[in-house]
């Protein structure tokens, strides 16, 4: 049995389950890299959010639902929702 894969190489036995098992193995670090980069990414747009005049309207709404959250703390809102991202993706 051949396998074909995206660059048309055609492999047989030891070589395509070489292959497979290399590509499994890429998926789990590019995961946690993903993971990683977005919570980055939220906590930058949480601190920037917290700069502008509407980090105090996020604050203003959290207040009413209870949530005790300054304008200096939405960056680490940002990291959880960069982090939620990443598992709902």
């Amino acid at each position: 049995m051949k396998v074909v894969f995206n660059d048309a190489d055609h492999v047989t036995g030891f070589a395509a389950l070489f292959m497979m098992v290399a590509n499994m193995l890429l998926i789990f670090p590019n995961l946690l890299m993903n993971i990683l980069m977005w919570v980055v990414a939220g906590a930058l747009a949480g601190w920037l959010v917290g700069l502008l005049p509407l980090g105090t309207w996020i604050v203003d709404g959290l207040s009413l639902m209870h949530v005790g959250v300054r304008c200096a703390d939405i960056y680490k809102l940002g990291a959880v929702l960069g982090c939620a991202r990443c598992f709902l993706k």
